[in-house]
């Protein structure tokens, strides 16, 4: 009886051990062992049984040291881009299969970006723990998943399923989905008889928003992942980000329909699981004009690549990452003023010179100054009533924005976030991985892998050229340029066309007296100004009393030149309530056809600003 007794101690104990032993089946054999000693003496027994427990105990320690997370007073978020697993297949177009193939192939025929961690097959879980250790001692404290999904269908889901879901501090770090319902290679219309998968900007591509295929999604999103323990949630809502979110409203009937019918079935399966409603977060690059449907929580913005004022936005080309920089509190101030609530957000860089090779775009003279600069800048933005904050991105090596630990930068950007979020927490000393595991972690082996490193030694290609507008701006010249032609002073005779969002408040003195009362403030001004071909500059004589955003923008028309962005120009106004002038110089090479008779003025989109224009001169050459 006391035999039996102490071998159901040992069965207990011996349960116990396999439970929290990475090394299963080493117990199993001591249980089987031990179970056939009923008549052995107890103290050899035991002392057998711990010696040799104590040696499979040891086991090799992990190899990824556990994470020292820092608190912040801000959540601090970063998108993540998956699929970097993938090992076979190619990019050329058509795609075959965008879940074989491998987008390490195109980052590998430039000398860089590279990662700390090589070329690394991230549907591994310690690559995943890499990652969240780094993140969380940034003080960063939740990833952003780009995730792929159409009606069942899934793309780039190893990363997140196998790799993260598994990692081994996956509780430490919080995620949610950042759904990306645009073509990649979807089965097309199966009617149409296309074969399953196409490319992967076919307009075949069959994307279903219909509101099952949503209810389907949301099931699926709250069995898999709105369980997990780390899944961010806001009162209990998970947040749910989606990028084209005018594509789901649009499919399902309008706004209305969408609100009233459909919004109530997805969040109904939410409650169903035991969490709220989704707490839904638009995303996409135009966030402002989702604004007045009122069916998001809150909106944001992925990148800011495009953001240009001196430099004019054309690929092939190029502008500098400073004038990124310095636009973005103007334009985060400008989404304070929509009735959604906005979630600042900035961006490390952009170099898309891998995926789109001959029409890159990219942001050039980049550095961590700079990077800590808009990091300060954003945090100051950020408002109590939604203290989060986003970063573009944790690993776009395909589009040259990432923050993860690079061979470019080391460490410092992750530093800066540290810096800034977490003021108090001393200067980090971060861990490396050793080079055997940046081997084993490779998706590329042999000679694949030394033909990459070996493009390390070569010099970057050149870069695209920083195309100029056509015009030269400047503020409050010293003289102007050319003959004087005509200068508008406006009174009740003056032709003035107005779209939405500007209030003509009167007319004092000759000037034009103008309120913004919504976004895309604009105003038109008709006249005859002879020959586009003759003239030389347009000027701007004008107050402005705003918010911080002072972008505005000037367009100008004839019968056979139609507006455009390719006939507009972007400027900054001062804000300061003072008159200013304003100077568009036209440059010789930029051919001007027929009469100029319009002219269209597009204010700094900030409501509540009041615009004095005190006159319009347009100058021959």
């Amino acid at each position: 009886m006391k035999i039996q007794n102490n071998k159901q101690h040992l069965e207990k104990i011996t349960k116990l051990k396999i439970q929290t032993n990475n090394k299963k089946g080493s117990n199993f054999f001591l249980f089987s062992y031990f179970s056939s000693f009923e008549n052995c003496n107890l103290f050899v027994v035991c002392i057998l049984f711990f010696v040799v427990s104590n040696c499979f105990a040891q086991d090799v320690p992990y190899g990824v040291p556990v994470p020292k997370p820092v608190k912040t007073k801000i959540q601090v978020g970063t998108y993540i881009f998956p699929g970097w697993y993938r090992g076979k297949g190619s990019n050329a177009f058509p795609r075959v299969n965008i879940n074989n193939d491998s987008e390490w192939r195109l980052v590998a025929k430039y000398p860089a970006p590279r990662p700390v961690l090589g070329f690394y097959d991230d549907s591994l879980p310690e690559v995943n723990d890499w990652h969240i250790k780094w993140a969380l001692e940034a003080g960063i404290s939740f990833f952003a998943y780009d995730w792929y999904w159409n009606r069942g269908e899934k793309r780039l889901s190893r990363s997140l399923d196998d790799g993260f879901l598994n990692a081994k501090y996956k509780d430490m770090m919080g995620f949610c989905i950042h759904w990306c319902n645009h073509a990649l290679d979807w089965s097309p219309n199966r009617e149409a008889g296309a074969s399953r998968d196409v490319a992967r900007t076919s307009p075949s591509a069959n994307l279903d928003f219909s509101p099952d295929a949503l209810v389907e999604m949301i099931n699926y999103c709250a069995t898999n992942y709105f369980s997990q323990p780390s899944y961010l949630k806001i009162n209990n809502r998970p947040v749910f980000m989606v990028w084209n979110m005018q594509a789901v409203i649009d499919a399902n009937g309008g706004t209305e329909n969408f609100k009233k019918k459909v919004l109530p079935k997805i969040n109904a399966v939410s409650q169903k699981y035991g969490f709220g409603n989704l707490f839904l977060v638009i995303v996409n690059n135009q966030p402002q004009n989702l604004d007045k449907t009122g069916v998001a929580d809150a909106i944001t913005r992925y990148g800011f690549a495009d953001l240009v004022t001196h430099s004019k936005y054309k690929t092939p080309g190029s502008a500098p990452y400073k004038e990124m920089v310095q636009l973005l509190p103007g334009y985060w101030e400008r989404m304070r003023t929509l009735k959604t609530p906005y979630i600042v957000s900035t961006q490390a860089g952009w170099n898309d010179t891998p995926r789109a090779t001959k029409l890159s775009w990219i942001r050039t003279d980049n550095n961590v100054i700079l990077f800590e600069q808009t990091l300060r800048e954003g945090r100051d933005a950020v408002k109590s009533d939604l203290p989060l904050f986003i970063i573009e991105a944790w690993n776009e090596w395909g589009e040259g924005s990432f923050i993860e630990p690079s061979h470019e930068f080391g460490f410092t950007q992750l530093d800066a976030i540290r810096h800034v979020f977490a003021p108090n927490a001393p200067r980090n000393k971060w861990a490396h991985p050793t080079k055997k595991q940046i081997i084993k972690y490779s998706v590329f082996k042999g000679k694949e892998l030394a033909l990459a490193r070996a493009k390390e030694k070569q010099l970057p290609p050149a870069l695209p050229p920083q195309h100029l507008w056509s015009t030269i701006f400047k503020a409050d010249p010293k003289k102007m340029p050319g003959k004087l032609i005509d200068e508008i002073k406006f009174d009740k005779t003056n032709v003035v066309s107005l779209s939405n969002n500007v209030k003509i408040k009167g007319i004092k003195n000759g000037k034009l007296i103008c309120e913004v009362t919504g976004s895309d403030p604009v105003l038109y001004i008709k006249g005859e100004w002879g020959n586009f071909s003759d003239v030389k500059a347009i000027a701007l004589k004008l107050k402005y009393r705003g918010t911080s955003y002072n972008i505005a923008e000037l367009f100008w028309q004839t019968p056979s030149m139609k507006m455009s962005q390719e006939t507009a120009r972007r400027y900054p106004w001062f804000i300061d309530g003072k008159t200013h002038t304003y100077l568009l110089q036209f440059r010789d090479n930029y051919i001007r056809k027929g009469k100029l008779d319009t002219i269209r003025i597009d204010l700094p989109d900030s409501p509540g600003a009041i615009a004095e224009i005190e006159s319009m001169r347009v100058f021959l050459r």
